[in-house]
């Protein structure tokens, strides 16, 4: 089952319309689901692939399907932001096209790993409660900046704002 807005692009791509016959008996294209029925998607299946190699930031999908606890075949690309999980029992890294079917075909084949506590208190840490857990201590870190006094449209930073305010009411001529 291939879940979220790539069913689309898969469908229309000239490769699955070249071997749409054999692709369908095998393939379903779903697209964008609600939370719910993903949540289900990704509760009955084997593996979650994350064939991602774009884009920007680090991946929510990646946090979930890690999260998940179910086995994960991804790109190193989709772990962008969670290389602490790279070299985990559960975790198959490929980028190659051909290398990716391989890892995946392997990951069916099969059983996941257990996870111990340690795993599962690792996994936590994709939690927004542990991620937000640290913003104070990382704000506070920040340098402080000292405000800058307004400037002083005499000396020629400032004129247009004191004009606008003028001619607004707000202020009066000088």
């Amino acid at each position: 089952m291939v879940v979220g807005g790539v069913a689309d692009q898969i469908r229309n791509g000239p490769g699955f319309l070249r071997h749409r016959g054999a692709d369908n008996a095998r393939v379903e294209l779903l697209g964008t689901q609600d939370g719910a029925t993903l949540s289900a998607l990704i509760e009955l299946a084997d593996v979650v692939m994350l064939p991602i190699v774009e884009g920007g930031g680090t991946n929510i999908k990646t946090a979930e399907a890690l999260y998940n606890r179910k086995p994960v075949v991804a790109t190193t690309f989709a772990l962008r932001g969670y290389e602490q999980f790279k070299h985990w029992r559960n975790v198959r890294l490929a980028d190659r096209p051909e290398d990716f079917r391989d890892v995946l075909a392997q990951a069916l084949r099969s059983e996941p790993e257990a996870l111990n506590s340690a795993d599962i208190a690792q996994l936590d840490t994709l939690l927004w409660s542990s991620t937000l857990r640290k913003l104070p201590e990382l704000f506070a870190a920040l340098p402080r900046r000292q405000r800058q006094p307004a400037a002083n449209p005499a000396d020629g930073r400032g004129r247009f704002l004191h004009a606008l305010l003028q001619r607004l009411g707000l202020r009066r001529r000088s």
